[in-house]
């Protein structure tokens, strides 16, 4: 019988299974001066266990694996022994491979902070505030995100076109362009709407069915001889002599129109929400009384208008690169081929704002490196400080920003729709000054965000590392169904992939209880599996295990947790942690480096035992410091062996 069963649960980023367990095994065995250590022998394994039951409704059972490793002293006849188990979740969120893939990861992690934003203002803000958030998704969502797909769509389908033969005329008709236009998008849409298993993507299903409906009404109605009406596309000459087709023309501009349209819907929503944040009535929710509660869903949407047009447009400008190559296999670009007329005007117009929000973008990144450059001249008192300095995560200098940002952009479109409206709005200088300002700085900008994108494919891989982190963020707030208006208790099951992934710690717990029934149960954690491991020890049923076999001295250590100062505070509806409510005797230390961007102190009012500073060294790497292991080993009292006598050699 196993003396002591260690559980490890692993942070953000690009975990591999088994690689948190052995770095903790191999540490944890490791002669760390002045302390001493036993001989030990080590057995490896790794065992498979059922994700969400099995059963007759789910036939098909989905695993998940289990690395174990088991230490022996390495002396005859000495049966002490520990169990290391991990509780592996990365599988998740995969980063994608290949730069084409990442790229499109891009945009749907941007589009997965707004799971963030919903959750920050449901567990913060009254049901008028929740539903100015739920729009501005659903907008993304349902509109913005479906109309690019759309042109991506017709894209490739030209593409398919210009190959074999010139262009669209020669092997697809335009009214066959639609057909095949509006089959594909619909089936997309269909596709997504039926399999997608969060209820924003089944938003963007519904959009995308919606897009391939109309255009197929558009394929429908040119037999019967009607027309785009007179003045709904105004007349425009070709970009030099190549072919110009009216009607597709006209086509492609009322989709970017659309585009235009829902972009400046998206924009007046994100400025309503600070208003809204600040009138809005707080939401009382259960356990809610801890103070310093904050909003963040502002910011968060904030950012999604700048980083969503930023990436966009990145891959927009790429595709035109594209496009104009693929010109020349058939036609010189600079004669101006089909592709190039339909989209050197329209997706111009549709750019007209990329100049602001790139310039913001900037102004943000600039702060952010300012911030970092002061941080590091106080490295070591960092976790002490309560300005803006002693911040990264939900920075407040950076949250202004994004809302100055915002301001800014707002402003423009504000000034765009208005020409659009009424062109002699303002006096012929403002307008020349206006327009020409944002023409010339495009002009900038483009050249920037092609060379952004050809970054982004020669470094693909470490990109998809990157948004690996926020991605794992985003997994554990995704939603499955619209609830809303629900009350806290209904809405708890309604967070699949966090349900999955607190489901899998419980199934690690009693495995190893029921294999080894230990004296001892230690639960080691990192950055976001400190949220896992605190709340499933608040779990009923890990409670139950724990008391069914003999209830076990349990001890917690988190290391660079963001449990209290982000969790408890911006999504405070379910992530309310005390020992309180944890089995009987939990002893809980936190240990955190004073520079750590991510997890710092843990509030006093928690019941943990100590917080435990180490030196600097960022984030990631906290099971195998060498100061990390001083403080387990001095301060929370760990040991492989916890019953052992004086220790064998050194």
């Amino acid at each position: 019988m196993s003396d002591h069963l260690i559980i490890a649960v692993h942070g953000i980023g690009e975990q591999k299974a088994g690689e948190t367990i052995d770095a903790i095994t191999g540490a944890a065995i490791a002669e760390i001066p002045p302390h001493e250590r036993h001989p030990v022998a080590i057995e490896r394994d790794v065992i498979d266990l059922v994700e969400n039951g099995f059963n007759a409704d789910e036939r098909q059972a989905d695993l998940f694996p289990v690395h174990l490793r088991r230490v022996r002293k390495a002396v005859p006849g000495d049966t002490d022994d520990a169990l290391f188990l991990e509780v592996f979740w990365a599988d998740k969120s995969t980063a994608p491979k290949g730069p084409l893939r990442t790229a499109f990861d891009l945009l749907r992690v941007v589009l997965g902070l707004g799971y963030l934003a919903m959750e920050n203002v449901e567990s913060n803000r009254g049901l008028p505030a929740v539903g100015i958030v739920h729009v501005f998704t659903w907008v993304f969502y349902g509109l913005i995100a479906p109309v690019n797909a759309a042109l991506l769509i017709g894209v490739v389908i030209l593409l398919m076109d210009l190959f074999p033969g010139d262009v669209v005329g020669d092997y697809i008709s335009v009214p066959t362009f639609y057909l095949f236009h509006g089959a594909v998008t619909l089936w997309v849409g269909v596709y997504y709407w039926i399999t997608a298993r969060t209820y924003l993507v089944r938003i963007f299903g519904r959009g995308m069915t919606g897009f391939g409906v109309a255009i197929l009404l558009v394929a429908a109605s040119v037999p019967f001889g009607l027309t785009t009406p007179d003045g709904f596309c105004p007349a425009r000459p070709t970009i030099g002599d190549g072919r110009f087709l009216p009607d597709l023309d006209c086509y492609t501009a009322g989709l970017i129109h659309g585009l235009n349209f829902s972009w400046t819907i998206a924009v007046a929503l994100a400025v309503l929400n600070y208003p809204a944040s600040w009138l809005s009535r707080p939401r009382e929710t259960p356990a809610d009384g801890i103070g310093g509660h904050r909003v963040i869903y502002p910011a968060i949407c904030a950012a999604m208008i700048i980083f969503w047009i930023v990436s966009s447009s990145t891959l927009w400008l790429l595709a035109r690169t594209i496009i104009v190559w693929a010109e020349g296999v058939t036609g010189a670009p600079e004669q101006g081929g089909l592709f190039f007329n339909l989209f050197e005007y329209n997706l111009g117009s549709a750019m007209k704002t990329l100049s602001i929000n790139a310039a913001c973008l900037l102004l943000v990144i600039a702060g952010a490196v300012i911030l970092l450059i002061a941080r590091r001249s106080v490295r070591q008192t960092l976790y002490a400080r309560p300005d803006i300095v002693g911040r990264v995560m939900l920075n407040p200098g950076l949250r202004v920003l994004l809302g100055l940002s915002l301001a800014i952009i707002f402003m423009v479109q504000l000034a765009l729709v208005t020409l659009a409206v009424d062109p002699m709005a303002f006096t012929a200088e403002v307008r020349d000054w206006f327009t020409g300002g944002l023409e010339e700085w495009n002009k900038v900008f483009t050249l920037g965000l092609l060379a952004l994108g050809i970054l982004i494919y020669q470094l693909s891989d470490y990109l998809a590392g990157g948004l690996g982190v926020v991605r794992d963020i985003v997994t554990y707030a995704i939603q499955d169904r619209c609830r809303w208006r629900a009350k806290t208790a209904e809405r708890q099951g309604n967070f699949r992939e966090r349900n999955d992934i607190n489901n899998r710690f419980r199934l690690v717990m009693k495995y190893g209880l029921e294999t080894v029934t230990p004296k001892y149960v230690t639960v080691l954690s990192h950055s976001q599996g400190t949220v896992i491991a605190t709340q499933m020890l608040q779990d009923a049923e890990v409670k139950a295990l724990l008391e069914q076999y003999g209830n076990p001295k349990v001890t917690l250590v988190t290391m660079g947790s963001p449990v209290t100062h982000i969790y408890r505070r911006y999504f405070k509806e379910f992530f309310q942690v005390s020992v309180t409510r944890m089995p009987a005797g939990t002893r809980w230390f936190n240990i955190f480096r004073t520079d750590d961007f991510v997890g710092t102190q843990i509030d006093a009012d928690t019941g943990v035992m100590a917080n435990l500073p180490v030196p600097p060294g960022g984030h990631t790497g906290y099971f195998t410091d060498y100061w990390v292991w001083q403080r387990l080993l001095d301060d929370v009292g760990l040991r492989v062996f916890p019953d052992s006598p004086t220790p064998l050699s050194r």
